[in-house]
């Protein structure tokens, strides 16, 4: 785990955007990345249920906490549902959708 640590710790500052998928956030040290980024980052949970959401119902007291249904939250976001979906939505969005569909078609 020390070259990890080294290697998001040199990462953190950089990151615009923080996308976690599919995942209870239960597991370390990998459950601490949300963690690292800056308060402004935007953080994106696409995932079938929100996780880490409530300081009583954490079940690791490492993982990260999410804000989503809080009234001054400005920075996550809930995408509910299959991964697979939600990533298909959010290219959809930002204009990659037959890129993505296309390394798709390589990949099988």
């Amino acid at each position: 785990p020390n070259s990890y640590i080294c290697k998001i710790s040199a990462d953190e500052g950089k990151c615009d955007l923080l996308i976690v998928m599919g995942t209870s956030l239960s597991v370390g040290p990998v459950n601490q990345i949300p963690n690292t980024v800056p308060p402004s980052t935007p953080r994106l949970l696409m995932n079938m249920e929100k996780v880490c959401i409530d300081e009583s119902k954490k079940m690791n007291l490492n993982a990260p906490l999410f804000f989503f249904d809080h009234p001054d939250n400005k920075t996550d976001v809930f995408m509910g549902g299959p991964v697979d979906d939600s990533v298909k939505v959010l290219a959809e969005k930002v204009g990659w959708l037959e890129e993505l569909l296309a390394l798709q078609n390589e990949m099988s």
